[in-house]
């Protein structure tokens, strides 16, 4: 596992080149990557959240972040899933305490999600002026 997780955040900085010359494939293709890395190992960083965790989830979420919704997306299901483990009704953490430390160490990554999120569903400046039909 850890060097799968190591190659793949290597990739990071060819994710960012991708967004910084605007190649939507590349960036789908890396922002899958990194959701699928976090899906398949989420028991690790559930149990080794300073090893992997942050870096991992700092991957996905700057997929979250991408100006495009087609490309964010993409990060959708791993963000569920491990809300879903740090809410409760997952099966990974059985013991309560752990559980509560994992989900003070995500929070602060589950807030910059929620802003990607808002970011992704706002009007752009320009839509006072569209008319009715196309604002619908």
């Amino acid at each position: 596992v850890p060097r799968i997780i190591e190659r793949v955040l290597q990739l990071a900085s060819l994710y960012e080149a991708s967004v910084q010359a605007e190649d939507e494939d590349a960036a789908k293709a890396f922002c899958r990557i990194f959701a699928e890395a976090g899906e398949q190992y989420l028991r690790a960083l559930l149990f080794k959240p300073q090893e992997w965790a942050l870096p991992v989830a700092t991957a996905v979420l700057s997929g979250a972040k991408h100006p495009e919704p087609e490309v964010a997306e993409i990060t959708f299901n791993f963000w569920y899933v491990l809300s879903e483990e740090l809410a409760g009704s997952g099966r990974m953490i059985a013991d309560e305490e752990t559980r509560a430390q994992t989900r003070a160490f995500f929070a602060p990554l589950f807030l910059q999600v929620v802003d990607a999120l808002r970011v992704l569903v706002e009007f752009p400046p320009d839509s006072a002026t569209w008319s009715a039909d196309v604002q619908d």
